[in-house]
């Protein structure tokens, strides 16, 4: 009888993993609702799976329901008090709401670690983010500085980094970041748009409209009203 328990809860268990691992993909691709169902499918057969969790907070996050996400994430640190993915999840929810105290101290966990997590770069990038909305502009550049570092082709460093330019008025070299990230995603929509923004900072009038109308052919409206109203 003991052996056949432990084989059904083997079997659950298997049966927990496959659902949460489709609801992953099922997050990649947008289908939210999807993810949900799948990790509430993980999540009755196999309560104590953090994995679950971490993607159903997710999903709810990107349905907005923070408040949801970050109850989850606490259940699945929970279980599991060294799973990186959870303190970087809960941490971006955390700076959506404007708790960007709680999400600095999220990302040191990771950040803290030692030997240090691949992770890592992802965590500078969003604390570089949370001292960045605090107004730390010297910590955000330390933090963007060091996740370049560790991830040097991920295009959304290059685009915070390049925003924090404009905002201390290095106008030049929010231009060389902006091409960098452009560099590595050029169907980015938006990041057309903002260095269109730069260039008519600068003056450079036929350079951003140049960008402007990257972005309008790329389905921007902001793209196209910036392209009418030059």
């Amino acid at each position: 009888m003991e052996l056949w328990n432990y084989d059904l809860k083997e079997k659950s268990r298997h049966n927990s993993i496959a659902y949460s691992n489709r609801g992953a993909v099922f997050n990649e691709i947008g289908l939210y609702d999807r993810a949900i169902e799948d990790a509430n499918a993980a999540i009755s057969l196999t309560p104590d799976y953090p994995n679950a969790y971490i993607n159903r907070g997710y999903a709810f996050i990107a349905k907005g329901l923070y408040d949801r996400a970050i109850e989850d994430l606490n259940v699945a640190i929970s279980l599991k008090p060294d799973y990186p993915d959870a303190y970087l999840t809960r941490g971006g929810a955390f700076i959506v709401k404007g708790l960007y105290d709680r999400a600095i101290e999220d990302f040191n966990v990771i950040i803290n670690r030692a030997p240090p997590l691949w992770e890592a770069g992802d965590a500078y990038s969003n604390r570089g983010i949370a001292y960045f909305e605090k107004k730390q502009f010297d910590r955000a550049l330390e933090d963007y500085n060091a996740a370049i570092v560790l991830n040097p082709d991920d295009d959304g460093v290059y685009i915070n980094r390049g925003l924090l330019f404009d905002e201390l008025g290095q106008l030049d070299r929010a231009i060389a970041d902006y091409t960098r990230a452009l560099s590595l995603k050029p169907d980015a929509v938006k990041t057309y748009f903002n260095r269109g923004n730069i260039y008519r900072k600068m003056g450079k009038r036929a350079f951003a409209m140049s960008d402007y109308r990257k972005a309008c052919d790329l389905g921007s409206k902001e793209g196209c009203d910036a392209l009418g109203a030059q």
